[in-house]
């Protein structure tokens, strides 16, 4: 029965390579190039659990990855490993090293010391309750032996990467504590890295069970360090990055919903976005010096049922901008996952350019649960993707099985299909916030004839500052100066409402004296 199983598991996977593989696509009926497939081990391996974009990390040219194997539970004899290969034309078919020390989890950390080269984390249980988080740095002499290393406790919480985090060119990792004291730890990067907490925040407003998302990190704003997200039922905190981050939220959104993560810049705007996933569709929220609670665009993801992870994608067709992955494992009229994929423009269309539907042939990716951008793995000067699943044809179990897809050129959005338009509102932004004295308000006003007034208020409601600014459509930067108010500022809450026409925003601010 091995060998049936073994000797059908080879005669697919040649078919694949040999073959185009023709999937149904919303905008086209394209084909996708499969020039990458592996499955498990054992038949409880697991194997594609996590796909870890590594970079080029031998400078040949060709990008890099690791596939990790999460192995079985229970009394499962498979056990977690991980297998790194390096990019290639062909395409390797055996990993260049194997490293069976890892434990449940395991994930890129960004350049982490500054070297030019990403570097990779895994975790692994010490002795309940205590758990060890281990970095391993990358380059081409990189090997698995840990570089950097805390012990935690195991209380449910989360380990990433926060990307650069203080402006200094290292990637910056947090760990989330969920209980006890529901806190952040940020750890700066560096050569040698410190295993203090460089940056902690508790939950705003002594909320607790606040939340980071596991794709929390991007650049939002545009200043060239990242920031980050948490959250709490459908409260949303936005944490901007700095060379001395507030531990206050730049940003508080209540009412939107749990952000599934930030993904790199979709618009071509060099700002990140953020996303929040829900039944049969996502918001964008775009990324920029303004940062709004109502999305930009809805997108369209034909599933209905399980919850919905977003990653970046690189720029698979080439055309110069990032695109969106969108999956889950588990969907009620695709029981095996569903994987989309949206291209980035500066209008992104609703639709997908493509959608891979679970064990539907040729390819049969029975539970699709990770995807990942690689970039350039085969040397074409095209991005391509991985796509991980919980098991391969052969019904083995949980074997798990990855596939990489080769970017595509040709691929682009209709041109008849209509575009996502952004939402006709009054925008506001006040950096910094809180504030001592001075602060800059950034106004984006759709085109509507009328003067923009500014109106602050305290917390009794009384108006403390009003000015009317000249008609004006688009964005607006205006400096305003606490000295400017008809009474003195002094610490507590304010709010401050833009006005024109029948348009009109409320933003709370703090003044810290």
């Amino acid at each position: 029965m091995d060998t049936m199983r073994r000797n059908d598991r080879l005669n697919l996977r040649s078919s694949l390579l040999l073959a185009l593989v023709m999937l149904a696509s919303c905008a086209h009926s394209q084909p996708l190039h499969v020039i990458w497939d592996r499955s498990g081990a054992g038949d409880s391996s697991r194997y594609g659990a996590a796909i870890l974009p590594l970079g080029d990390q031998n400078h040949d040219g060709f990008n890099d990855w690791a596939m990790f194997a999460a192995g079985g539970t229970g009394n499962s004899t498979d056990h977690p490993y991980m297998e790194f290969f390096r990019g290639g034309n062909p395409m390797p078919t055996q990993p260049f090293l194997t490293y069976h020390g890892i434990g449940f989890r395991a994930g890129v950390a960004g350049d982490v010391n500054g070297d030019g080269y990403v570097d990779w984390y895994g975790w692994s249980s010490v002795q309940f309750p205590y758990e060890r988080i281990s970095i391993y740095f990358g380059g081409p002499d990189a090997d698995t032996v840990a570089d950097w290393a805390i012990t935690v406790t195991d209380d449910g919480g989360w380990f990433g990467s926060l990307g650069d985090f203080n402006g200094d060119g290292k990637a910056d990792v947090f760990y989330y504590h969920n209980n006890p004291g529901d806190y952040v730890d940020v750890f700066y990067g560096g050569s040698p890295m410190d295993t203090l907490p460089d940056w902690t925040v508790h939950s705003p407003g002594g909320v607790e069970r606040q939340q980071a998302a596991p794709a929390a990190h991007g650049d939002l704003n545009g200043d060239g360090m990242a920031d980050w997200i948490s959250y709490h039922g459908s409260t949303t905190w936005i944490f901007l990055g700095g060379i001395h981050p507030d531990t206050l939220p730049a940003y508080t959104w209540p009412g939107v919903g749990w952000p599934t993560g930030i993904v790199k810049d979709l618009n071509g705007d060099h700002c990140d976005e953020l996303l929040y996933t829900y039944v049969g569709g996502a918001d964008i929220h775009y990324g920029g010096p303004v940062l709004h609670s109502a999305p930009d665009i809805s997108l369209s993801f034909p599933c209905i049922g399980g919850a919905t992870d977003v990653a970046s994608g690189g720029d698979f067709n080439r055309d110069g901008y990032n695109d969106l992955l969108m999956w889950t494992d588990y969907c009620a009229d695709a029981d095996y996952g569903l994987l989309t994929l949206h291209l980035g423009h500066p209008w992104i269309y609703s639709q997908p350019t493509f959608a891979i539907e679970g064990w539907t042939p040729p390819l049969n990716l029975i539970g699709i649960w990770t995807a990942a951008g690689l970039g350039d793995v085969n040397g074409d000067s095209v991005d391509d993707i991985g796509i991980g699943a919980l098991d391969d044809i052969v019904y083995a179990g949980w074997r798990g099985r990855a596939i990489i897809i080769s970017g595509d050129t040709t691929r682009r959005a209709s041109a008849d299909e209509p575009r996502a338009e952004l939402p006709q509102t009054i925008r506001m932004s006040v950096y910094p916030n809180p504030f001592n004295s001075e602060a800059t308000i950034e106004l984006t006003v759709p085109l509507s004839g009328s003067p923009t007034t500014l109106t602050l208020c305290n917390v009794l409601g009384q108006e403390v500052f009003h000015t009317v600014l000249p008609p004006f459509s688009g964005q607006y930067r205006y400096r305003f100066d606490g000295r400017d108010a008809t009474a003195p500022l002094t610490t507590g809450m304010y709010f401050l409402r833009a006005q024109s026409g029948q348009l009109w925003t409320t933003q709370k601010l703090m003044v810290l004296k």
